[in-house]
């Protein structure tokens, strides 16, 4: 099973169950659709936390 970082909480903790990605920790799902997109322009696009 493929398991990933979270967007949300950090953790790595998000996992795919069929047309989902869901996080065991927070509960955050995304389409997997919108995952391949997100991990596809991560290098281009800004973080979604910022670091203090």
């Amino acid at each position: 099973m493929i398991i990933q970082h979270c967007p949300r909480c950090g953790k790595e903790s998000l996992a795919p169950t069929g047309a989902y990605w869901k996080c065991t920790v927070c509960r955050m799902a995304i389409t997997s659709q919108a995952w391949a997109r997100d991990t596809r322009h991560q290098t281009v696009s800004r973080p979604l936390t910022q670091s203090k």
